[in-house]
């Protein structure tokens, strides 16, 4: 098999890493790059204990995400860490678009299908943008306000304009797929999944290779959620548009 390109697209600096310095992230990431040739990451920064963030915790947060774009504008592109409960959501994205972000992350402060969502979904469709979606189906410990793929299905039904991501494989890959399998502009990335071959093959037979992205949730290690994916038994250019292509395209990277 030729080396192929390798987009990830669900990376994350940590504002908050158990006390530790966010700088703990990079070398993760840095090593991602080293290791097994990943050629642009798709970085937003959390704070973790911030469930609920307000507009300074934010601000600080996608600061640290320029920065690093700064420093590997060849490497990083920028996702907007948002909540969309906040007041200036729709300011602080404008004012991120214009530093060269790409795209916006929502972690666990609303469910994406909330109306407080509605105004950004609609700005994002104006600005050809994507939106990264933390998706969990969890037994226990579910957030009072994590996205779950019926929220997806939601949003993605009123607004079949809007790019959608949703991460993790959705948490649960057998009941996720089959809730999302119908909605062309619901991509899925793999990133944090733990779930080995079978998950991801039945993501493939589920949604095709043309919605599927690669997805490591960083500073996690690549390989897991990578040999997933190099794992299945499919076509070499399949492979491709899993790896790289679908993200080239989604994130516009031509006109880059």
């Amino acid at each position: 098999m030729k080396p192929m390109k390798i987009y990830d697209v669900h990376a994350h600096l940590m504002a908050d890493l158990g006390g530790e310095p966010w700088h703990y992230c990079k070398p993760h990431i840095l090593r991602g790059e080293e290791l097994y040739g990943i050629s642009k990451f798709y970085i937003s920064t959390i704070d973790g204990p911030a469930y609920y963030p307000d507009a300074d915790v934010l601000t600080r947060c996608n600061d640290m995400t320029l920065d690093f774009m700064k420093e590997r504008p060849d490497l990083v592109r920028g996702m907007v860490y948002l909540n969309p409960k906040n007041e200036n959501t729709l300011d602080e994205l404008q004012r991120r678009v214009d530093e060269g972000f790409v795209g916006v992350k929502l972690w666990v402060s609303q469910y994406c299908d909330d109306p407080s969502v509605y105004p950004l979904a609609e700005r994002l469709i104006e600005l050809d943008m994507p939106l990264l979606l933390h998706v969990f189906y969890k037994s226990i410990a579910q957030f009072p306000d994590e996205t779950r793929a019926n929220h997806v299905r939601n949003l993605a039904d009123r607004y079949p304009e809007l790019k959608i991501v949703m991460a993790h494989l959705g948490g649960d890959v057998y009941h996720a797929m089959r809730v999302i399998k119908d909605c062309p502009n619901v991509y899925v990335d793999n990133s944090g999944s733990r779930g080995g071959g079978p998950d991801m093959t039945h993501a493939y037979k589920m949604v095709g290779a043309d919605r599927l992205l690669f997805g490591s949730d960083s500073p996690i290690d690549a390989a897991p959620a990578l040999g997933q994916i190099l794992d299945l038994d499919i076509p070499e250019e399949e492979m491709e548009k899993m790896l790289w292509k679908n993200a080239h395209k989604l994130f516009k990277e031509d006109l880059r």
